[in-house]
């Protein structure tokens, strides 16, 4: 078990309630793929907030110590002029509408507030687990 930092709450259900199945983000239909998708997390530094994302073959982000290039996953930016996540957030699970799972927050830019993520089935594979019906 982890113990998190003094501050931190920790729970197994997000404020958005239990997550319903996973959803494969690279399975997305051609109209799908030019449009915005909501999706949402609950962060341990910046609790629930919403965003938007875009499939990006490379994310170029700006961390605190480094500039990285990650790839093969998905940017997120936030909603209502809110940034999507802080730092804080990596680990969080993001889920899409109707609270599919569809990723895990990887890491956020500290200049634009942009977010990445991988796709939960990506993690999945890469991982070797294996998930039964």
């Amino acid at each position: 078990m982890i113990k998190p930092y003094g501050g931190v709450a920790c729970s197994n259900e997000a404020a958005y309630g239990m997550p319903n199945g996973i959803r494969d983000l690279f399975v997305l239909e051609p109209h799908q793929k030019s449009e915005l998708m909501s999706v949402r997390k609950h962060g341990a530094a910046s609790h629930e907030t919403t965003g938007s994302l875009l499939p990006c073959s490379t994310s170029d982000l700006k961390l605190r110590d480094a500039d990285i290039r990650y790839t093969a996953g998905w940017d997120v930016y936030g909603t209502d002029g809110k940034r999507f996540a802080e730092r804080g957030d990596s680990g969080s699970i993001v889920v899409d509408e109707n609270k599919a799972v569809v990723g895990m927050l990887v890491a956020v830019d500290e200049g634009d507030g942009r977010a990445f993520f991988h796709g939960i089935k990506q993690i999945f594979a890469a991982l070797n687990i294996a998930l039964y019906d």
